[in-house]
This record gives structure tokens, sequence and C-alpha cells, in this order.
């Protein structure tokens, strides 16, 4: 029960102190050692921390791309079908960024605001 969960806990923090004294360079103290080794793993915590967040972002900017190309697929097939196009030629065809004369899509009037307001922040995403 609980004196042998003790016991591992004593044991654990005694070990770990055997290997901060055990690693300490010569001239430093098993204190000083100790708190470069914590500040060490402070900071490589903080780092992981960044990346995950970088890394959620990125996701984040994906599904929002990915639900863009769903969206402007689904509307560009249902337009397909609704005319008189033959069915293999009305599969949605990639869809290709406008041309250098053409409206960006934060102009574009047929986009619903939210749309030209995400494309206008797509960049800082």
């Amino acid at each position: 029960g609980c004196g042998i969960q003790q016991w591992f806990f004593r044991m654990t923090k005694l070990a770990l102190a055997l290997a901060i004294i055990g690693s300490k360079p010569p001239g430093t103290s098993g204190k000083e050692h100790a708190e470069y080794l914590a500040a060490c793993l402070q900071c490589k915590n903080q780092n992981w921390k960044e990346k995950a967040q970088l890394l959620e972002a990125e996701v984040f900017r994906l599904q929002q791309d990915l639900l863009l190309v769903k969206g402007e697929a689904k509307t560009h097939f249902t337009q397909s079908q609704s005319s008189d196009i033959p069915r293999d030629r009305a599969r949605p065809k990639h869809i290709k960024p406008p041309c250098s004369g053409a409206l960006s899509r934060v102009q574009d009037p047929s986009l619903p605001p939210h749309l030209r307001m995400l494309f206008s922040h797509k960049d800082a995403l």
C-alpha cells in the first residue's frame, strides 16, 4: 500500500540525487549542477511547448484550407450537375489560383464575407 509507494518514491529521489552527483563536472557543487540540469529541462520543456503550438497552428491552417477546398469543390460539383454538361465532364476539376488579372479571393464579391476575411488573414495563420 502506502508504505511501498513511499519507499519507491524515496528510492527514486535517491537514485536521481546519485545520478546528479555522479554526472556533475569537477569544480561544480551538486546544487549548482542540479540547478543547471533543472534549467536545461525547463528550456527543453518550453521548446517542446512552442513546437507543439506551432504544429497546432499548422494543423488548424491545413484544416481551414481543406474546408475551403471541399466547399469550393462542392459548389463547383453542384453547379456542374445542374447544367447540361455530360456527366464525365461534370467532375470537379483541380481548383486553380486566380490569374494575375483576375480578382483575388480577398476581393471576390461572390465569396461570403467570412471566407474573404479568412483569405485576407491566410498568411498570418
